[in-house]
């Protein structure tokens, strides 16, 4: 939780538009804190993103958009 929560609160500003995080634990059942703290974290930024998630991959994977 808190190591994804301070990599996007670091990384979110200098992403360029268009630009990608992706999770690999994005909302594992198991281990909830990463999609924890990026439900959080977009809450709090300003400007447009998109959120989303790579199909049949084999862990649950999401991916956040700055737009």
């Amino acid at each position: 939780y808190s190591s994804t929560k301070i990599v996007l609160e670091k990384c979110w500003p200098r992403l360029s538009v268009g630009g990608l995080v992706v999770f690999d634990e994005g909302y594992h059942d198991r281990f909830r804190g990463e999609g924890q703290a990026l439900q959080e974290f977009t809450q709090t930024i300003e400007g447009t993103y998109e959120v989303g998630h790579v199909p049949f991959a084999r862990q649950p994977m999401l991916w956040l958009k700055k737009k």
